[in-house]
């Protein structure tokens, strides 16, 4: 309880501060628990969540709590998400998919769609940016919709998910410094979380295409660099130095 308190009040201190923040792990559970926090993290939109299903499950009835939709992400098997064309054409795409504001508008009636309640869980929040892991990565601020189902590998190492955490942490940094959501583009935050996304899968694949089911998540950061060069090829010549 007091490591909950001592990381509440950071969060407090961080916001306060227009500091960049990820919301991971145990602060998910907590956030799902504390009417305060989900009050405090409300409308701040410096900040990126990485549930993975039943996080999301959580937040989700603790937000709307006399929902009946509790429980469908749950539900939502590999094969389920990929019945939704725009499903299956985000999976092994080497690009992801990003839909606008008018098509994300279409998501929300219905109630069917996997990406329905992340849509309608980030207009909650009103700020925060959600990315939620699964088979398919999907990821909302609630105005735009993107989704990376980037191969990856049939390994996913424990630990895999604090990967995606600190390197959500680093693009987001770096995408709000440059303010790369600019006018009616996407935001920096959904920017951030959709690079992350595709580097921690590439670095997963790389990593089992050498070690196969002996991998573990120490070999995945080995591979970070090939991978990020691999996706984000480094050119010197126009390189910014504040990156």
């Amino acid at each position: 309880p007091q490591v909950l308190e001592a990381a509440t009040k950071l969060i407090e201190h961080s916001i306060e501060m227009k500091i960049p923040l990820v919301l991971d792990g145990d602060l998910l559970f907590l956030l799902s628990t504390s009417k305060s926090l989900r009050e405090t993290i409300t409308g701040y939109e410096a900040m990126i969540l990485t549930p993975n299903a039943m996080e999301f499950e959580r937040i989700y009835a603790s937000v709307f709590p006399n929902s009946s939709e509790s429980g469908k992400s749950i539900r939502f098997s590999g094969d389920d998400l990929l019945k939704h064309p725009e499903l299956q054409s985000a999976k092994n795409s080497d690009s992801g998919l990003l839909l606008t504001t008018a098509e994300v508008d279409a998501i929300t009636n219905h109630s069917d769609h996997p990406m329905h309640r992340l849509v309608q869980l980030a207009r909650k929040l009103g700020g925060p940016t959600i990315l939620q892991k699964g088979a398919i990565d999907m990821i909302s601020d609630g105005k735009y919709v993107a989704a990376n189902g980037a191969s990856g590998s049939p390994r996913r190492c424990g630990g895999q998910g604090d990967i995606l955490a600190g390197t959500s942490g680093v693009f987001l940094n770096w995408a709000m410094s440059r303010d790369m959501g600019k006018g009616d583009q996407v935001s920096s935050q959904v920017v951030a979380a959709f690079a992350a996304s595709f580097l921690v899968r590439k670095a997963n694949e790389i990593g089992f295409s050498k070690l196969k089911r002996s991998m573990v998540t120490p070999d995945m950061i080995e591979e970070l660099g090939k991978a990020f060069e691999m996706l984000f090829p480094t050119n010197v010549e126009k390189s910014n130095p504040k990156l």
